[in-house]
């Protein structure tokens, strides 16, 4: 299970940072619309266009791998502690349902902020990081979904909207980049609290077997 996060996880990563760049670019397109547009017209546009296309084919892309990792990391928080709160399929209802995700988007990461909380110090602040994280992401994100349907709806093109669409773009997705890095690295430190738990264990058992053989040998003795 964890190869497949992990595996899934950097493909979204990578698709993560390709989207952060392109919105950078668009967003210079615009800003060379609304200061000059008839170059913008003439030597810009073409590209911006293809920018265009190139971003939403990888918004595609990564919303598919975000889907696939988000369920893969709820699976291996159920297979780690069968009292998690949210099952996987479960994470994919609060994201995928219209209206249901308004509030499910929210209590996915607070669900998951609160389980790493419980754990002991190393594991505890990164659970504290990724519950401050959360109103950043939820509400950059709210906002741009607002803004991104009003300006396809908008009857007459306002570059004025477009630009703070565009802006408020680049803010969502350094937004999911810090809550990926975020769930990332929570997950990592669970995993490794779990090892160390798993080695304690052993090390216990190990050495209550060598305390009964070492009393066998004692009454063998006498």
């Amino acid at each position: 299970m964890q190869e497949k996060v992990d595996a899934w996880g950097k493909y979204l990563f990578v698709f993560l940072i390709v989207g952060l760049a392109s919105s950078g670019v668009s967003l210079l397109f615009s800003l060379v619309e609304a200061w000059n547009e008839p170059f913008y017209m003439e030597f810009v546009i073409d590209l911006d266009i293809a920018v265009g296309i190139f971003t939403s084919i990888a918004a595609i892309i990564a919303t598919i791998l975000f889907l696939g990792w988000i369920y893969r990391v709820h699976k291996e928080y159920k297979e780690i502690s069968s009292d998690y709160p949210v099952t996987p399929g479960g994470a994919l209802c609060r994201i995928l349902i219209p209206f249901y995700n308004i509030v499910g988007l929210w209590t996915i990461y607070s669900n998951m902020s609160r389980f790493l909380i419980q754990y002991d110090t190393s594991v505890k602040k990164h659970g504290k990081r990724l519950r401050a994280f959360i109103p950043y992401y939820y509400f950059s994100h709210m906002i741009y979904s607002f803004l991104n349907r009003r300006l396809l709806m908008e009857e007459e093109y306002s570059i004025n909207l477009l630009l703070l669409t565009v802006g408020m773009e680049v803010i969502v997705s350094l937004s999911y980049i810090a809550m990926f890095v975020a769930i990332t690295s929570g997950l990592k430190a669970v995993r490794e609290h779990q090892q160390q738990l798993q080695l304690e264990q052993e090390a216990a058992t190990a050495a209550e077997e060598a305390g009964a053989a070492s009393g066998e040998e004692s009454e063998a003795g006498v």
